[in-house]
């Protein structure tokens, strides 16, 4: 087993050094064929990369799908930083990685951020049934969707979404 997990983080860390970094080319607004061209790029120039999120992800029966949140974040550069302070394929801002007991180093790295990722992503799914609450959860925070939800009346997304931030309804188009 220990022996599966350094060959797995050896893998990893040659897949970062060859990942491409096209997420400073991807904002979070444009969802246009270019756009998409350009997230297919990423995915074919990271096949190994994905790879791996989707059989962690499978391991925990997380939906394959999922995958793309990683790639809507950073277009699966371990190094991107986002204005805010999130670092990392997986975007994780200090307090929601210190909440899973990710430390501010290992947010870039992509092993221990994926887990992490997918630990994230089973309780915001077991808290809110669906995966777009997730990854709009995911991106603006529970306490956003719980203010959103309140001001709606609702708990289903296609209601309570005018009330979320436009970035995460830009986030979320962009997902679907």
């Amino acid at each position: 087993m220990k022996n599966k997990k350094v060959i797995y983080r050896c893998c990893i860390f040659l897949l970062l050094l060859c990942s491409s970094s096209l997420s400073a080319q991807l904002t979070a607004t444009d969802t246009s064929e270019r756009s998409v061209r350009k997230y297919q790029q990423v995915i074919r120039s990271n096949k190994q990369l994905v790879s791996l999120i989707e059989y962690t992800f499978a391991q925990r029966k997380v939906p394959k799908f999922m995958r793309n949140l990683a790639i809507i974040e950073s277009g699966l550069d371990h190094q991107a930083v986002s204005s805010a302070g999130a670092r990392g394929v997986w975007q994780f801002m200090t307090p929601h990685a210190q909440q899973y007991g990710l430390s501010e180093e290992d947010r870039s790295d992509m092993y221990k951020s994926t887990r992490t990722a997918v630990n994230s992503l089973i309780n915001l799914y077991n808290k809110y049934g669906n995966w777009v609450t997730v990854v709009a959860a995911y991106n603006c925070g529970e306490g956003n969707i719980a203010k959103a939800m309140a001001a709606a009346g609702s708990k289903r997304y296609t209601d309570f979404a005018p009330f979320l931030p436009a970035e995460t309804q830009m986030h979320v188009k962009k997902f679907l």
